[in-house]
C-alpha cells in the first residue's frame, strides 16, 4: 500500500508561517514564552558569573585573613545559582552553547570593578548590587506563571532568598570584621548607585532603557588582581613552610597535620587570581573551581579552629604566603592538583587512625573531611588540566606529560632556592639520571617532597 501523500489529516493546520509572523500573532502576550526565558536566564547567568569573577579578583586585595576565608563562599554560591539557571536554559534550548552577555552588562561589571579598595568594592556589591539583583529576581518571579513556568520558578525561588541571605550575612560579617581602608573614595559608592539608577536596576532582558552612564571617579583602582597581594599584618609570613618549632610549634608531632590544614589559606589568593583572569575556559570549569577555592577556605578554618582549641594562637606560627600575583595560571593549577594535593593523601589518611588511638576524634575529622574534598579536587585536575593548556596555550598535551613537567619545574625550583631544606639536600645528592628517574615516579617523587614528620609523638 502506498504511503499517504498528506503528512496529516488535520484540517486547517497552517503551513508556511514564519517565526516573525508567529511572533506578530502573539502580540502583547502577558506570558513569558520559552524564547523569552532564554533571554532572561542568559541575562542572570551572565550577571552572576561576571560578578563572581569580579569578586574573586578582589579577594587578593583584601588584607585580612577572615575576608579571604569568607568571600569565596559567595563566589561558590553565585556559581551554583548560575549552574542551576544554565541547566534550565539547556532544557529550553536543547544545547549547551556559550552565552554572549549584553555589552551593557559587561560594561557595568567592568565599571564597578574599578574600585579604590577591596572593602569599597565588597561593600558596594553587598549593599547596592546584590539588593538590586534580588529585586531583579523578584521581577522575574512576578512575570512568571505558576503552571507554565513552574520549573523556572523553582530555581528562581531558590536564588532570590539565597541572595538575600548573602546580603544579611556579609553585612553582619563586615560589621564584625571591619577592614582598614587607606584613603577611601566616598565618590565610588555614589558612582555605583548612579550606575544602577542609569540602568534602571538589573532587571532583564535588556538595558535599552539606560541613558548616559556615569563616570567612575576612581583614577587608580587597587584591583582587581593587583600585582601585589594585600597581607594580613597579624601573621608572620615567609617563603615555604617552617622547618623548626620556632616557626611551627607542632613540628615533629602528630598535631602538625592540624597545622597543615590551617596553612591551606595560602592558595586562596592565587586561586582567586586564576578564577578572575583565566581566559577561554568553559563555565563548567569555573563551577568546579569555585567549589575548589571554597573547600580550601573550609580546610583552613578547620585547622585554625582546631589549633586554637589545642591552646595555640595563630601568631605562634609562621605562614607560607607569596606576595606576587600568579602569572602562569595553568602551571599553578596543574601543580596544585597533580602534585600538591595528589601527594598529600599518604600523610593525611595515615594520621586518622593515629588521632583516633589517642582519643582525638576532633582532630581526626580534619583529614577525614580533607581527603574526601581533595579527592574531588584531584578529579578536577584530571578533568581540566589538559584542557587548560589547550584553551590558554593552544597546546594539546596529555595529563601525564603536564604532570611530569610540573615535577621537573618543582625540582628545578627547589634546587635554585637560596635557603636550606632536607628536600634540597637530598636532590643535590642525586645525579641527573636519578633526578630524571624521580620525576617519572609518582610514589618516589611524592615520598621525597612530602613533609618530614614524626607521627609517633602526639
Amino acid at each position: 500500500m502506498p504511503l499517504p501523500k498528506k503528512e496529516t489529516n488535520i484540517i486547517g493546520l497552517p503551513n508556511g508561517v514564519s517565526a516573525t509572523q508567529e511572533d506578530a500573532l502573539w502580540g502583547d502576550s502577558p506570558f513569558l514564552r520559552p524564547k523569552n526565558h532564554k533571554d532572561w536566564l542568559a541575562h542572570f547567568i551572565a550577571l552572576e558569573f561576571g560578578l563572581a569573577r569580579m569578586l574573586a579578583g578582589w579577594v587578593p586585595a583584601c588584607g585580612d585573613l577572615e575576608w579571604k576565608l569568607e568571600l569565596p563562599r559567595i563566589v561558590w554560591e553565585q556559581m551554583q545559582r548560575a549552574k542551576r539557571m544554565r541547566e534550565r536554559l539547556e532544557e529550553l534550548t536543547g544545547t549547551s552553547g556559550a552565552i554572549t552577555p549584553d555589552e551593557s552588562l559587561v560594561a557595568f561589571i567592568t565599571g564597578i570593578g574599578r574600585s579604590d579598595q577591596g572593602s569599597s568594592f565588597v561593600e558596594a556589591l553587598i549593599t547596592k548590587v546584590f539588593p538590586a539583583l534580588s529585586h531583579a529576581y523578584g521581577a522575574y518571579i512576578a512575570a512568571c506563571d505558576e503552571v507554565f513556568d513552574a520549573p523556572t520558578l523553582y530555581i528562581l525561588r531558590l536564588n532570590q532568598p539565597e541572595v538575600d541571605r548573602e546580603v544579611a550575612s556579609i553585612r553582619q560579617f563586615i560589621a564584625s570584621h571591619p577592614l582598614a581602608v587607606a584613603n577611601p573614595s566616598p565618590a565610588y559608592a555614589d558612582y555605583v548607585d548612579a550606575y544602577l539608577a542609569a540602568l534602571g536596576g538589573l532587571t532583564p532582558p535588556h538595558f535599552e532603557r539606560a541613558g548616559a552612564m556615569p563616570k567612575n571617579p576612581v583614577e587608580n583602582p587597587a584591583g582587581p588582581n593587583p600585582d601585589k597581594r594585600s597581607q594580613d599584618p597579624r601573621l608572620r609570613l615567609r617563603f615555604g613552610f617552617p622547618e623548626t618549632k620556632q616557626g611551627n610549634p607542632t613540628k615533629f608531632t602528630l598535631r602538625e597535620i592540624v597545622y597543615h590544614n590551617a596553612t591551606e589559606w595560602q592558595v586562596i589568593d592565587p586561586m582567586c587570581e586564576i578564577f578572575h583572569a583565566l581566559p577561554g575556559m568553559p563555565m563548567d570549569f569555573f563551577v568546579d573551581f569555585s567549589r575548589h577555592i571554597w573547600d580550601e577556605c573550609r580546610h583552613a578554618r578547620m585547622g585554625m579552629r582546631r589549633l586554637v582549641e589545642l591552646g595555640y594562637k595563630l601568631e605562634d606560627f609562621e605562614w607560607s604566603h607569596g606576595t606576587d600575583r600568579v602569572t602562569v595560571m595553568e602551571d599553578y593549577f596543574a601543580g596544585l592538583t597533580m602534585i600538591g594535593e595528589a601527594c598529600s593523601f599518604t600523610r593525611k589518611k595515615g594520621s586518622i587512625p593515629l588521632f583516633l588511638k589517642v582519643g582525638d576524634t576532633r582532630s581526626a575529622m580534619l583529614p577525614e573531611v580533607d581527603c574526601a574534598d581533595e579527592q574531588l579536587h584531584v578529579t578536577y585536575g584530571h578533568r581540566w588540566v589538559a584542557k587548560i593548556y589547550e584553551f590558554t596555550k593552544g597546546l594539546k598535551r596529555t595529563r601525564e606529560d603536564i604532570t611530569r613537567e610540573q615535577r621537573e619545574l618543582m625540582v628545578a625550583g627547589v634546587l635554585a632556592h637560596q635557603g636550606e631544606s632536607y628536600v634540597k639536600d637530598t636532590l643535590e645528592s642525586f645525579d641527573p639520571s636519578t633526578r630524571a628517574e624521580l620525576v617519572n615516579s609518582f610514589a618516589g617523587f611524592c615520598g621525597l617532597i612530602e613533609f618530614k614528620m614524626d607521627m609517633t609523638v602526639y
